[in-house]
């Protein structure tokens, strides 16, 4: 048995905003790459000033980057696409 398509009433009147949704996800990915570029000028200055070996070093990148990372790029759109939602 095939479905039929929803009718008209029952489809969402609310315009969908994919531009500004778009904006939002490119910035945030800008902002993560803009980041990572300061991180990675500075990590000669932050191995001298915290004497990390090699592997300590890129513990504190990667862990810089999952957690700027995961909140520009993860919970500021969620958050906008939760307003835009409800």
């Amino acid at each position: 048995m095939t479905s039929l398509p929803p009718s008209p009433s029952a489809v969402d009147d609310r315009p969908v905003r994919t531009g500004m949704v778009l904006v939002i996800v490119l910035v945030s990915y800008f902002m993560i790459v803009l980041d990572n570029s300061i991180i990675f000028t500075g990590l000669p200055q932050i191995q001298a000033a915290l004497h990390l070996t090699p592997a300590g070093l890129a513990w504190a990148q990667n862990a810089y980057t999952l957690v700027f990372g995961g909140l520009g790029g993860a919970v500021v759109p969620g958050r906008f696409l939760a307003r835009e939602a409800g």
